[in-house]
């Protein structure tokens, strides 16, 4: 089957025609400290977009004025998209809206997102070669989060008994980051399978 992305999105959804885009004009633009790429997507509600940076720090910026709103400080890079979760306008939510996101070191986030005050953080670093790159994907009251790894950059040491990172997927209850199951990408755990020329395994 062919399949093909155009990423193309309605004017439902986007609130904007084909032919109103050579039209548009810059409203703001905002420089963040620290940052030379982004690597996080942002999320817009609420007036607001939110968006992390290399340098850790995530904003909730003015959708009007660029302004910002708030920021919280994670201890490394945001290289997820930021979630937001949902609610209806004009209706009171059962529990506070909030924003989630994984850091460079394997920790998931959820912050107020109109205070910006950390609800919970979730360390899914069991292994040093952790990292969160794929975008936390809020259903039913339960986060699902990827995990991937930087190991294959560890092997770039001779000395590094290269792969035991498995990969996986992790569903948290979105309330307070809990565990509630871990599924691993490979059903079977590395096993070694030669040597090399110093010694080291391969697995």
């Amino acid at each position: 089957r062919d399949l093909h992305n155009t990423r193309f999105v309605p004017e439902s959804a986007g609130g904007i025609r084909a032919e109103q885009v050579p039209t548009l004009r810059l409203q703001w633009a905002v420089g963040l400290p620290e940052t030379t790429l982004f690597r996080s997507q942002p999320a817009v509600g609420g007036g607001a977009v939110f968006v992390g940076s290399q340098n850790g720090t995530v904003y909730a910026l003015d959708r009007e004025t660029g302004c910002t709103r708030w920021a919280y400080q994670a201890p490394t890079e945001i290289r997820t998209a930021v979630t937001l979760s949902e609610w209806k306008p004009g209706e009171a939510p059962d529990s506070p809206p909030f924003v989630s996101f994984g850091d460079d070191g394997g920790r998931v986030h959820a912050v107020d997102a109109a205070s910006g005050h950390l609800l919970w953080t979730a360390d899914l670093g069991q292994d040093p070669a952790t990292t969160l790159t794929g975008a936390p994907t809020l259903y039913e009251g339960r986060l699902f989060v990827p995990i991937s790894s930087i190991e294959d950059l560890f092997a770039i040491d001779p000395a590094y008994p290269c792969c035991t990172h498995q990969g996986a997927v992790v569903a948290l209850d979105a309330r307070s980051g809990r565990v509630l199951w871990k599924r691993s990408t490979l059903d079977e755990a590395p096993k070694e399978i030669g040597t090399r020329p110093n010694g080291t395994p391969i697995r």
